[in-house]
Protein backbone atom coordinates (compact mmCIF):
# COMPACT_ATOMS: atom_id res chain seq x y z
CA UNK A 1 0.00 0.00 0.00
CA UNK A 2 2.87 2.41 0.76
CA UNK A 3 4.46 1.74 -2.64
CA UNK A 4 1.12 2.32 -4.40
CA UNK A 5 0.62 5.59 -2.52
CA UNK A 6 4.11 6.85 -3.42
CA UNK A 7 3.65 5.92 -7.07
CA UNK A 8 0.34 7.77 -7.14
CA UNK A 9 1.94 10.89 -5.68
CA UNK A 10 4.76 10.82 -8.24
CA UNK A 11 2.37 10.34 -11.15
CA UNK A 12 0.14 13.17 -9.93
CA UNK A 13 3.14 15.50 -9.62
CA UNK A 14 4.47 14.54 -13.06
CA UNK A 15 1.15 15.22 -14.76
CA UNK A 16 0.62 18.59 -13.06
CA UNK A 17 4.06 20.10 -13.52
CA UNK A 18 6.46 20.92 -16.34
CA UNK A 19 9.78 19.02 -16.12
CA UNK A 20 12.82 21.16 -15.32
CA UNK A 21 14.46 20.39 -18.67
CA UNK A 22 16.30 22.74 -20.99
CA UNK A 23 18.10 22.46 -24.32
CA UNK A 24 20.17 25.21 -25.92
CA UNK A 25 20.95 25.80 -29.58
CA UNK A 26 20.43 28.23 -32.41
CA UNK A 27 20.65 28.92 -36.12
CA UNK A 28 22.65 30.81 -38.72
CA UNK A 29 20.48 32.49 -41.35
CA UNK A 30 21.72 33.34 -44.85
CA UNK A 31 20.33 33.58 -48.38
CA UNK A 32 17.99 30.83 -49.59
CA UNK A 33 20.28 30.13 -52.53
CA UNK A 34 22.94 29.17 -50.00
CA UNK A 35 21.62 25.72 -48.93
CA UNK A 36 19.45 27.23 -46.19
CA UNK A 37 22.63 28.06 -44.24
CA UNK A 38 22.38 24.60 -42.71
CA UNK A 39 25.89 24.82 -41.26
CA UNK A 40 29.03 26.93 -41.23
CA UNK A 41 30.33 25.34 -44.44
CA UNK A 42 27.27 26.59 -46.36
CA UNK A 43 27.29 30.02 -44.77
CA UNK A 44 28.42 32.54 -47.39
CA UNK A 45 29.73 35.98 -46.42
CA UNK A 46 28.89 37.47 -49.83
CA UNK A 47 25.08 37.44 -49.75
CA UNK A 48 24.68 40.71 -47.83
CA UNK A 49 22.08 40.00 -45.13
CA UNK A 50 22.72 37.60 -42.24
CA UNK A 51 21.21 36.69 -38.91
CA UNK A 52 22.07 34.63 -35.84
CA UNK A 53 19.40 33.15 -33.61
CA UNK A 54 19.69 31.73 -30.10
CA UNK A 55 16.95 29.16 -29.46
CA UNK A 56 16.33 27.54 -26.06
CA UNK A 57 13.73 24.98 -25.02
CA UNK A 58 12.75 25.66 -21.42
CA UNK A 59 9.85 23.91 -19.74
CA UNK A 60 6.95 23.86 -22.21
CA UNK A 61 8.20 26.85 -24.19
CA UNK A 62 10.77 27.87 -26.79
CA UNK A 63 12.73 31.06 -26.08
CA UNK A 64 14.29 32.92 -29.00
CA UNK A 65 16.67 35.81 -29.61
CA UNK A 66 17.16 36.77 -33.28
CA UNK A 67 19.65 39.41 -34.44
CA UNK A 68 20.02 40.46 -38.10
CA UNK A 69 22.59 42.57 -39.92
CA UNK A 70 23.38 43.73 -43.47
CA UNK A 71 19.90 45.12 -44.18
CA UNK A 72 21.06 48.50 -45.48
CA UNK A 73 17.93 50.55 -46.22
CA UNK A 74 15.76 47.42 -46.32
CA UNK A 75 13.54 46.44 -43.37
CA UNK A 76 12.30 43.12 -41.99
CA UNK A 77 8.65 42.33 -42.66
CA UNK A 78 8.14 38.81 -41.22
CA UNK A 79 10.00 36.23 -39.13
CA UNK A 80 8.62 32.70 -38.73
CA UNK A 81 9.52 29.21 -37.54
CA UNK A 82 8.90 26.74 -40.38
CA UNK A 83 8.45 22.97 -40.27
CA UNK A 84 10.09 21.17 -43.19
CA UNK A 85 8.85 17.72 -44.35
CA UNK A 86 12.49 16.68 -44.88
CA UNK A 87 15.91 18.35 -44.50
CA UNK A 88 16.49 21.21 -46.96
CA UNK A 89 12.91 21.19 -48.26
CA UNK A 90 10.51 24.12 -48.14
CA UNK A 91 8.05 23.88 -45.25
CA UNK A 92 5.09 25.68 -43.75
CA UNK A 93 4.97 28.30 -41.01
CA UNK A 94 4.14 26.89 -37.58
CA UNK A 95 4.87 29.96 -35.46
CA UNK A 96 5.15 33.67 -36.27
CA UNK A 97 7.67 35.80 -34.39
CA UNK A 98 6.39 38.99 -35.99
CA UNK A 99 4.31 39.99 -39.01
CA UNK A 100 4.89 43.75 -38.90
CA UNK A 101 8.43 43.72 -37.60
CA UNK A 102 10.37 46.70 -36.33
CA UNK A 103 14.13 46.77 -35.76
CA UNK A 104 16.79 44.07 -36.09
CA UNK A 105 16.68 42.31 -32.70
CA UNK A 106 13.71 40.14 -31.74
CA UNK A 107 13.39 38.45 -28.34
CA UNK A 108 10.38 36.49 -27.17
CA UNK A 109 8.71 33.24 -26.14
CA UNK A 110 6.92 30.65 -28.26
CA UNK A 111 4.41 29.28 -25.76
CA UNK A 112 4.02 25.51 -26.04
CA UNK A 113 6.79 25.23 -28.64
CA UNK A 114 8.28 22.26 -26.84
CA UNK A 115 5.68 20.03 -28.52
CA UNK A 116 7.98 20.20 -31.57
CA UNK A 117 11.05 18.90 -29.72
CA UNK A 118 11.15 15.77 -31.89
CA UNK A 119 11.18 17.89 -35.05
CA UNK A 120 13.87 20.15 -33.58
CA UNK A 121 16.03 17.11 -32.78
CA UNK A 122 15.59 15.81 -36.36
CA UNK A 123 16.67 19.16 -37.84
CA UNK A 124 13.32 19.81 -39.52
CA UNK A 125 12.60 23.31 -38.16
CA UNK A 126 14.10 26.42 -39.69
CA UNK A 127 13.79 30.16 -39.16
CA UNK A 128 12.87 32.40 -42.09
CA UNK A 129 13.23 36.18 -42.33
CA UNK A 130 11.57 38.08 -45.17
CA UNK A 131 12.13 41.75 -45.97
CA UNK A 132 10.04 44.44 -47.64
CA UNK A 133 12.42 44.23 -50.63
CA UNK A 134 11.39 40.55 -51.01
CA UNK A 135 14.70 39.19 -49.73
CA UNK A 136 14.66 35.96 -47.73
CA UNK A 137 17.22 34.38 -45.41
CA UNK A 138 16.80 31.07 -43.58
CA UNK A 139 18.63 28.73 -41.25
CA UNK A 140 17.89 25.37 -39.64
CA UNK A 141 17.68 25.37 -35.84
CA UNK A 142 20.16 23.04 -34.15
CA UNK A 143 19.66 21.77 -30.60
CA UNK A 144 22.84 19.72 -30.21
CA UNK A 145 23.72 17.07 -27.67
CA UNK A 146 25.96 18.19 -24.83
CA UNK A 147 28.63 15.59 -25.62
CA UNK A 148 30.80 15.04 -28.66
CA UNK A 149 31.59 17.02 -31.79
CA UNK A 150 30.71 18.73 -34.00
CA UNK A 151 29.34 21.04 -31.33
CA UNK A 152 27.19 24.11 -32.04
CA UNK A 153 26.39 26.89 -29.58
CA UNK A 154 25.07 30.46 -29.53
CA UNK A 155 26.03 32.98 -26.85
CA UNK A 156 24.27 36.25 -25.99
CA UNK A 157 26.77 39.10 -25.65
CA UNK A 158 26.16 41.39 -22.69
CA UNK A 159 26.83 45.11 -23.00
CA UNK A 160 28.55 47.59 -20.69
CA UNK A 161 26.52 50.43 -22.24
CA UNK A 162 22.87 50.87 -23.15
CA UNK A 163 21.93 50.14 -26.76
CA UNK A 164 24.66 47.67 -27.71
CA UNK A 165 23.81 44.00 -28.20
CA UNK A 166 25.24 40.99 -29.94
CA UNK A 167 25.08 37.25 -30.61
CA UNK A 168 27.98 34.89 -31.27
CA UNK A 169 27.66 31.44 -32.84
CA UNK A 170 30.40 28.84 -32.31
CA UNK A 171 31.01 25.37 -33.72
CA UNK A 172 33.72 22.88 -32.86
CA UNK A 173 34.86 20.87 -35.87
CA UNK A 174 34.17 17.14 -36.18
CA UNK A 175 37.34 16.23 -34.26
CA UNK A 176 37.25 19.20 -31.91
CA UNK A 177 40.47 20.62 -33.38
CA UNK A 178 39.15 23.96 -34.67
CA UNK A 179 36.55 26.48 -33.54
CA UNK A 180 34.49 28.30 -36.18
CA UNK A 181 32.70 31.49 -35.16
CA UNK A 182 30.22 34.05 -36.50
CA UNK A 183 29.57 37.23 -34.50
CA UNK A 184 27.00 40.00 -34.98
CA UNK A 185 27.24 43.22 -32.93
CA UNK A 186 24.89 46.22 -33.09
CA UNK A 187 24.59 49.60 -31.40
CA UNK A 188 28.24 49.87 -30.42
CA UNK A 189 29.91 53.21 -29.67
CA UNK A 190 32.56 52.72 -32.35
CA UNK A 191 34.71 50.24 -34.23
CA UNK A 192 35.63 46.93 -32.61
CA UNK A 193 39.32 46.68 -31.72
CA UNK A 194 41.34 43.73 -30.43
CA UNK A 195 38.44 41.27 -30.21
CA UNK A 196 39.60 38.16 -28.39
CA UNK A 197 38.70 34.92 -26.63
CA UNK A 198 40.07 34.81 -23.09
CA UNK A 199 40.11 32.31 -20.29
CA UNK A 200 37.84 33.03 -17.35
CA UNK A 201 34.44 34.69 -17.08
CA UNK A 202 33.10 37.95 -18.52
CA UNK A 203 33.48 39.54 -15.07
CA UNK A 204 37.01 38.19 -14.47
CA UNK A 205 38.84 37.77 -17.79
CA UNK A 206 42.10 35.87 -17.77
CA UNK A 207 44.82 35.06 -20.30
CA UNK A 208 44.08 35.77 -23.96
CA UNK A 209 44.02 32.54 -25.96
CA UNK A 210 42.91 33.73 -29.41
CA UNK A 211 42.90 37.08 -31.21
CA UNK A 212 39.73 37.32 -33.31
CA UNK A 213 40.90 40.56 -34.93
CA UNK A 214 42.98 43.64 -34.05
CA UNK A 215 41.50 46.40 -36.23
CA UNK A 216 38.18 44.70 -36.96
CA UNK A 217 36.23 45.40 -40.13
CA UNK A 218 32.56 46.13 -39.49
CA UNK A 219 30.25 44.50 -36.97
CA UNK A 220 29.92 41.04 -38.53
CA UNK A 221 32.95 38.89 -37.74
CA UNK A 222 33.48 35.38 -39.05
CA UNK A 223 36.47 33.06 -38.98
CA UNK A 224 38.20 30.01 -37.55
CA UNK A 225 40.53 29.29 -34.62
CA UNK A 226 42.67 26.35 -35.80
CA UNK A 227 44.31 25.72 -32.42
CA UNK A 228 41.14 25.56 -30.34
CA UNK A 229 41.52 21.83 -29.74
CA UNK A 230 44.03 22.50 -26.98
CA UNK A 231 41.30 24.35 -25.06
CA UNK A 232 38.40 22.03 -25.85
CA UNK A 233 37.70 21.23 -22.19
CA UNK A 234 37.62 24.93 -21.30
CA UNK A 235 35.29 25.63 -24.23
CA UNK A 236 32.90 22.82 -23.32
CA UNK A 237 32.79 23.84 -19.66
CA UNK A 238 32.25 27.54 -20.36
CA UNK A 239 35.80 28.47 -19.35
CA UNK A 240 36.42 30.84 -22.28
CA UNK A 241 34.73 34.19 -22.91
CA UNK A 242 34.53 36.52 -25.92
CA UNK A 243 35.38 40.23 -25.57
CA UNK A 244 34.67 42.96 -28.15
CA UNK A 245 36.48 46.15 -27.03
CA UNK A 246 36.02 49.67 -28.48
CA UNK A 247 37.88 52.94 -28.00
CA UNK A 248 35.39 53.88 -25.26
CA UNK A 249 35.64 50.53 -23.47
CA UNK A 250 38.95 48.77 -23.93
CA UNK A 251 37.90 45.96 -21.58
CA UNK A 252 35.05 44.84 -23.84
CA UNK A 253 31.93 46.83 -24.67
CA UNK A 254 30.27 43.51 -25.58
CA UNK A 255 31.22 40.27 -23.89
CA UNK A 256 29.82 36.77 -23.57
CA UNK A 257 30.69 33.33 -22.30
CA UNK A 258 31.01 30.43 -24.70
CA UNK A 259 27.71 28.63 -23.99
CA UNK A 260 28.24 25.16 -22.56
CA UNK A 261 25.21 23.47 -24.15
CA UNK A 262 22.15 21.70 -22.76
CA UNK A 263 21.70 22.03 -19.03
CA UNK A 264 22.78 18.93 -17.13
CA UNK A 265 20.55 17.89 -14.28
CA UNK A 266 22.18 16.84 -11.05
CA UNK A 267 21.00 13.23 -11.24
CA UNK A 268 18.71 10.92 -13.14
CA UNK A 269 18.05 7.26 -13.86
CA UNK A 270 17.77 6.05 -17.45
CA UNK A 271 15.37 3.32 -18.50
CA UNK A 272 12.92 2.46 -21.29
CA UNK A 273 9.15 2.33 -21.58
CA UNK A 274 6.86 -0.36 -23.03
CA UNK A 275 7.49 0.78 -26.60
CA UNK A 276 11.27 0.74 -26.18
CA UNK A 277 11.69 4.54 -26.04
CA UNK A 278 14.40 5.87 -23.74
CA UNK A 279 13.20 7.50 -20.54
CA UNK A 280 14.88 9.50 -17.78
CA UNK A 281 13.57 9.83 -14.23
CA UNK A 282 14.88 12.96 -12.58
CA UNK A 283 14.17 15.58 -9.90
CA UNK A 284 11.64 18.28 -10.63
CA UNK A 285 13.34 21.17 -8.83
CA UNK A 286 10.22 23.33 -8.71
CA UNK A 287 8.12 20.74 -6.89
CA UNK A 288 10.77 18.71 -5.02
CA UNK A 289 9.47 15.50 -6.62
CA UNK A 290 10.34 13.25 -9.55
CA UNK A 291 9.21 13.15 -13.17
CA UNK A 292 9.75 10.65 -15.97
CA UNK A 293 10.02 11.82 -19.57
CA UNK A 294 11.07 10.50 -22.94
CA UNK A 295 14.40 11.90 -24.06
CA UNK A 296 15.97 12.56 -27.48
CA UNK A 297 19.20 10.94 -28.65
CA UNK A 298 22.23 12.53 -26.99
CA UNK A 299 20.42 13.73 -23.87
CA UNK A 300 22.68 13.77 -20.82
CA UNK A 301 22.11 14.01 -17.11
CA UNK A 302 24.72 14.94 -14.53
CA UNK A 303 27.31 14.55 -17.30
CA UNK A 304 26.20 10.99 -18.11
CA UNK A 305 24.66 10.30 -21.53
CA UNK A 306 21.85 7.80 -21.96
CA UNK A 307 23.29 4.28 -22.48
CA UNK A 308 23.65 3.33 -26.14
CA UNK A 309 21.85 0.05 -25.44
CA UNK A 310 18.69 2.03 -24.67
CA UNK A 311 18.70 4.39 -27.65
CA UNK A 312 17.67 2.35 -30.71
CA UNK A 313 14.38 3.73 -31.97
CA UNK A 314 14.36 6.29 -29.18
CA UNK A 315 16.98 8.58 -30.73
CA UNK A 316 14.30 10.91 -32.07
CA UNK A 317 11.68 10.27 -29.40
CA UNK A 318 9.67 13.28 -28.34
CA UNK A 319 9.60 13.87 -24.62
CA UNK A 320 6.24 13.71 -22.84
Amino acid sequence: PIQILLLGLLQASASSSVPDFTAHGGALLASVSNALASDFDAFSVTSGMFAIAKVDVSGANVLYNVLATGLGTDTISTIDFYLSPAPEMDGQSIQSICSQCSGVNFIGTWSGGRQYMKQFSLGLIYLSIRTKAKKNIRGYVKLPASHGAPYFSVAVLQSTRQGATGLAAFRLSAYGAALEYSIIATGMSGAIKNAALREGTTAKPGTQRFQVCTTCSGFFLRGKWPGAGAYKDALMSGGLSLFLPTAKDATGELRGNFASGPARLSSCTFGSNQTGATTATMPDRKNASCVTLLVPCGFSCGGSPAPASLLGQACAAQQT
